[in-house]
């Protein structure tokens, strides 16, 4: 069955706003759909049909493996769904110009005289349009958005629900034509719409699971990820005994577009409970963010006017890991991943992400990557509340605006305290927090952030404890910025007027300090990096800078023009028409036989003969359509009969023509018998 009228061109529009490319989307669709207005159709032979399958299958390879050297892993099949409309293409127009309204599938994979079947049945026929919609439908569901929810009332439901009702409409006018005829319109429209509904409540508990899921089993996944961030819990080296050991080797490599920062801190987690010496957070939390159509872009606000433009180069290992980022992340551009999964700590997690990626960071003056204050964020465990006293009472922190809370506590920790690497321990029986406050007043990073968040909680200020890196030394080669393993920080982030602040009271001195620890045969590792930099610029990103769709929108307008071509060599082009009159030769229609009313009968009853086809090869395969195998034997007598009278010139063909005329005339006959008493037999029943 022929699918309606616009059917297969909606479809490929559909998806061509999904996947980016509503102009080829727009050409597929004209070109699919002109055959139902022009009445042009292709005479494709059995082999045509299996050297298109074959050149559509090479392309497909292609892509995959092209995707695979350009994404690598799992993405490749991601890059193929996208394309899988237009590699797929060529097959729906070999269905969409073919006289045959049904294809069989044997078409693609045998020989023409050879048969699919293990019960001695038919081979399976189905118009390959309606597999090629599906093919559509879904790589347009792996293009769209994530699903609804009911958080957001209605208007977020059908946002979310875009691509399900574009979905279900496209269905409904596939399915309409397949529905029973004595059903009424009205009842199977309802029905439909009852169905459809239920597909909704559906895809929200779907959704519902999925997030269960993702809470249960987030740990068990971090486990596996084998990183050194635990997005539940970071140890300090608070109270340790030694000298910490600073490593020089380069982690990522940032490029930055536009501000004119020196330094800045990129956080990749924050933690908000505190149990010496280390900091927790709480279980679950993660939720996927769903990127832009393409796939390649994920938002998480409104913001236009950015401040801050970075590009960041860093392998991920085993493909998943925590993204350093500003707080004020507002669009990650170019970051290919299986799924992006945010936590209210400010936590954005990638998976199934390619072995090296080169993502493009913009970030403004609004927050929308961490979540809002909770109570945890002002909790301090009651014992510390003796030890923060002596420093509460010098800083007078409620007596000052709070807006200038940071800078106070910046210049107290200054003024008064010294970076050390090396931990000498605490006396006995006394807290290594305390012992740093009140004593010593001397410590790494996490020392100097695990008291500013707990001072700034004790000011009644709701703050957290932030792990990240520190961007401040630039490679003199390129002048981009270089991020090594000890330039890994801690910090505070502090909610002051209604957003998150970072307050970093680590003395600056901590830069030079680390910097002069750093091994002086650091240059060799640097020029191996540089080295291997570039290696990884030629084999994951010199292809990607021009990443668009015009390579693969290229190579597949030289497929079809190839695909054209070869068709064109070997078959002939002809308008459908009504008449076998008009199908047969000239030198045919002179010499008529009475043998010329079973071929018009034939054609009536199961379709015209082709111009290609002799007489036996048309009628072995009318038998086979109309699942009689004794019409072929029938009809070979007065076949033989048919043929002496055309070309035989010794043939008498005044007696014979006579006989010939009877035979046809009780075969017709018995025809017309049989269908009238089928036509009785069918009104009696009713």
């Amino acid at each position: 069955m022929t699918p309606p009228p616009l059917l297969i061109g909606g479809a490929l529009l559909f998806w061509g706003l999904y996947a980016e490319m509503i102009i080829p989307a727009a050409l597929c669709a004209i070109i699919v759909e002109s055959p139902r207005w022009t009445g042009w159709r292709l005479q494709i032979s059995e082999p045509e049909v299996r050297r298109v399958w074959l050149l559509t299958c090479l392309i497909l390879l292609s892509v995959m493996v092209f995707s695979f050297v350009e994404l690598g892993g799992l993405l490749m099949f991601s890059r193929a769904s996208l394309y899988s409309p237009l590699i797929f293409f060529p097959l729906a127009l070999v269905q969409a110009f073919h006289a045959k309204s049904a294809l069989e599938f044997k078409t693609l994979f045998l020989k023409s005289k050879e048969h699919l079947s293990l019960t001695g049945s038919r081979p399976l026929a189905v118009n390959w349009l309606y597999l090629y919609l599906i093919l559509i439908l879904i790589s347009t569901g792996l293009q769209a958005r994530g699903p609804a929810t009911l958080g957001g009332g209605l208007t977020s439901l059908a946002s979310g629900s875009r691509f399900y009702l574009g979905a279900a409409i496209l269905l409904s006018v596939a399915l309409w034509k397949f529905r029973p005829r004595g059903t009424s319109p009205v009842l199977w429209v309802v029905l439909f719409l009852i169905s459809g509904a239920m597909g909704v409540m559906g895809n929200l508990g779907i959704h519902a699971a999925q997030e269960i899921i993702d809470r249960e089993v987030i740990q068990f996944m971090m486990k596996k990820m084998q990183q050194n961030l635990d997005p539940y819990k970071t140890s300090t080296a608070i109270g340790r005994l030694g000298e910490l050991k600073l490593y020089g080797r380069i982690v990522f490599r940032v490029k930055q577009f536009k501000g004119e920062d020196d330094q800045f801190l990129l956080a990749q987690n924050g933690y908000t409970v505190y149990r010496s010496p280390n900091w927790f957070s709480p279980r679950g939390g993660f939720r996927p963010i769903y990127p832009e159509a393409n796939g390649w872009d994920w938002r998480f606000g409104p913001n236009t006017d950015f401040r801050q433009v970075l590009e960041v180069t860093r392998p991920l290992e085993n493909g998943s890991g925590f993204l350093p980022l500003p707080i004020n992340t507002s669009f990650l551009g170019n970051l290919p991943a299986g799924s992006l999964l945010r936590n209210q700590q400010g936590g954005l997690l990638v998976q199934s992400g390619p072995e090296w990626t080169k993502y493009t960071i913009k970030a403004g003056d609004e927050n929308n990557l961490i979540g809002s204050p909770t109570d945890a964020d002002l909790s301090i465990p009651p014992y510390l509340m003796g030890i923060l006293k002596p420093a509460l009472d010098q800083l007078q922190l409620n007596r000052v605006p709070v807006s200038t809370v940071p800078e106070h506590l910046r210049k107290f920790f200054k003024a008064g305290f010294t970076y050390q690497l090396k931990g000498t321990g605490a006396p006995e029986q006394v807290d290594p927090l305390d012992n740093f406050l009140n004593r010593t007043r001397a410590g790494h990073c996490e020392y100097f952030a695990t008291a500013t968040t707990l001072l700034l909680r004790a000011a009644g200020i709701p703050a957290r404890y932030m792990v990240g890196y520190s961007v401040h030394e630039r490679d003199p080669v390129n002048n981009q910025f270089i991020v090594r393993q000890r330039n890994a920080h801690s910090w505070a982030l502090a909610w002051i007027e209604g957003e998150w602040v970072e307050v970093d009271t680590t003395p600056p001195s901590w830069i030079a300090f680390e910097n002069e620890q750093a091994s002086s045969l650091e240059w060799v590792g640097d020029l191996f990096g540089r080295l291997k930099m570039a290696l990884v610029d030629w084999r994951w990103f010199q292809e990607k800078e021009n990443n668009g769709h015009e390579p693969w929108l290229l190579m597949f307008t030289a497929f079809i023009f190839y695909l054209g071509w070869k068709i064109a060599r070997r078959v002939r082009f002809n308008r459908k028409l009504k008449t076998s009159s008009q199908n047969n030769t000239s030198s045919q229609q002179i010499k008529r036989t009475p043998f010329s009313r079973i071929e018009n009968y034939l054609e009536n009853k199961v379709g015209p003969r082709h111009p290609d086809e002799t007489y036996r090869i048309w009628l072995e395969r009318v038998s086979e359509e109309a699942g009689n195998e004794r019409l072929q034997e029938e009809l070979e007598r007065m076949l033989n009969e048919h043929y002496r009278m055309r070309f035989d010139p010794a043939f008498d063909k005044t007696d014979n023509e006579k006989r010939l005329q009877e035979e046809v005339d009780d075969w017709l006959g018995r025809q017309e018998d049989f269908s009238g008493s089928q036509s009785r037999s069918s009104s009696s029943i009713s």
